[in-house]
Formats: structure tokens, C-alpha cells, sequence
């Protein structure tokens, strides 16, 4: 090797090695969740209440010296992904078939509460709202959400949580959902 070869590779090992702040000492940071679950449907007359879902969700923290911040989140969710029925009519007791529960997608913004109590768990407390379409009506819907992460490695960390989700007004019938995920995020 010579000697710019030999600089070049010393430049690179000190750029490698050198210390960067950790999540909780940095004053912003962003992250990736990608997560899977399942929740349970409340309210109107259907029928299958057991909810698979998906979330892709991108969030800005920001945090100073201390291990407690603020973070704004915004995701795309869908609930109650649809995975086929039988051709089987459960009577509704208003007369005809009830109706699978409505299968909820679209766009969540959330802000609220993060802390790291140690340098590996990350928790965090948030509220918002969403915009979802289901059977091509648009509706409005409140949300809140907890969720906790554990970084066995600096990047990458696994995330699970709950969110509480209320459509107030769907089809005359207040709808809520609680689903619960889990996944991966990345910082």
C-alpha cells in the first residue's frame, strides 16, 4: 500500500470510530416503524370484530439533555385487511345480512410525550387523529396510541404497542377499535 492508501484508510477508521451522540443526546432524531398486529372492533352490527392490520409510520423526535422529549409521527394504516368470507349470511336482527366490519385505510398524524428511561428502551405517549376511507366513505377518527421499543442494537429495536382508535360517526354507528402491533423500528 502507499502512503495516500494508507492515509485514506486511517481517515476512514477515525470517521468509523469516532464518538457520535447517542438517540437520547441528539436533539432531533427520526424513526421508521414498520409493524403488524391485530385488534378487536366495537360497535354498529357486523359481524368478524377480530382485525388484522399493517402500519408504516415515519417520527421526528425531539429531545434535549434530559431522557423526556416530544414527537410528531405520521403513518399510513390499515385495519382490518380483508382476507376473504365465506359466502355465508349471519341474519341481522333488522332484517337482511350483517355486514364483515368495515376495513379502515389511510393517513394518522400523531404528536405526544417520548422518554427514555435507559439507553436501550424508548416509550412513548401519543394523540391524534386520522382520515380513513372505508367502502369508499371518507370518515374522521380520534386516536391515541403507547407503544414501547427495546434496542438490542444502536439502529434497529423492536417496537410493540396499542393504539385506541374512536370513528365517531360511521354509516350512524360510533365505531372504536383497539389494536395491538408489534414490528421494527429504525433510528
Amino acid at each position: 500500500m502507499t502512503l495516500p492508501n494508507y492515509l485514506i484508510l486511517a481517515i476512514a477508521c477515525e470517521l468509523a470510530l469516532a464518538p457520535k451522540p447517542s438517540a437520547a443526546q441528539a436533539p432531533m432524531t427520526v424513526a421508521v416503524d414498520a409493524t403488524f398486529g391485530a385488534g378487536v372492533g366495537k360497535g354498529g352490527e357486523f359481524f368478524d370484530r377480530t382485525l388484522p392490520g399493517a402500519r408504516i409510520a415515519a417520527s421526528i423526535r425531539r429531545s434535549g439533555s434530559t431522557r423526556v422529549g416530544f414527537f410528531g409521527e405520521v403513518a399510513m394504516d390499515w385495519i382490518s385487511i380483508a382476507s376473504g368470507h365465506a359466502a355465508v349470511c349471519y341474519r341481522s336482527p333488522r332484517g337482511g345480512c350483517l355486514d364483515s366490519y368495515p376495513e379502515f385505510a389511510g393517513p394518522t398524524a400523531v404528536v405526544g410525550l417520548i422518554a427514555q428511561p435507559i439507553h436501550l428502551l424508548e416509550l412513548r405517549l401519543g394523540v391524534g387523529g386520522a382520515a380513513y376511507t372505508a367502502d369508499g366513505t371518507r370518515v374522521a377518527a380520534a386516536l391515541s396510541q403507547f407503544d414501547a421499543a427495546l434496542f438490542p442494537v444502536t439502529h434497529v429495536g423492536l417496537v410493540a404497542g396499542a393504539r385506541w382508535i374512536v370513528v365517531p360517526r360511521y354509516r350512524g354507528d360510533r365505531l372504536s377499535v383497539l389494536p395491538w402491533m408489534a414490528g421494527l423500528r429504525f433510528r
